[in-house]
C-alpha cells in the first residue's frame, strides 16, 4: 500500500523471467472499512481520517487508474484483485491462484509471468 504500484510492479515484471512466480499480498479495501470502524469503536479521529483518506485514494486509484500523489489524499492505497489483474496483464503477469492461506483483509496471491 505504500509504493507506486506501477513502478514497483513493473520491476518485478523485469527481473521475473517467463514462467516465474512471485507472492504478493495487498492489502483490500475491507482491511480500511476494518480500521476506520475500529477508529470510531476507540474514538480515535486521526486513525478515521487516515482510514478514510486511504480509502479515498483509492477509489481515485481505480478510477483514474493513477495513484494519487498529493498532501490531500493519501499516497498510500488499497488494492482489489481486479485493479491487481489490469495492472498485471500491462506488464505480462497474471494471477495464478490465491494463496489458500489468504486472509480476506490482506488476501495473497501468486503472480506468474507469461511464457
Amino acid at each position: 500500500p505504500y509504493t507506486d504500484n506501477a513502478r514497483a510492479l513493473s520491476e518485478m515484471a523485469r527481473v521475473l523471467r517467463a514462467g516465474g512466480v512471485l507472492i504478493l499480498k495487498i492489502h483490500h479495501p475491507r482491511y480500511y472499512l476494518t480500521e476506520a470502524a475500529r477508529a470510531v469503536s476507540a474514538l480515535s479521529p486521526l486513525a478515521f481520517v487516515h482510514a478514510a483518506r486511504v480509502l479515498l485514494a483509492g477509489v481515485v486509484y481505480h478510477v483514474t487508474g493513477r495513484q494519487p500523489r498529493t498532501r490531500l489524499v493519501s499516497t498510500e492505497t488499497f488494492q482489489t484483485e481486479a485493479m491487481l489483474r489490469r495492472e498485471l496483464a500491462r506488464l505480462g503477469l497474471k494471477i495464478r491462484r490465491e494463496m489458500p492461506d489468504s486472509n480476506p483483509l490482506s488476501p495473497s496471491y501468486v503472480i506468474e509471468k507469461e511464457s
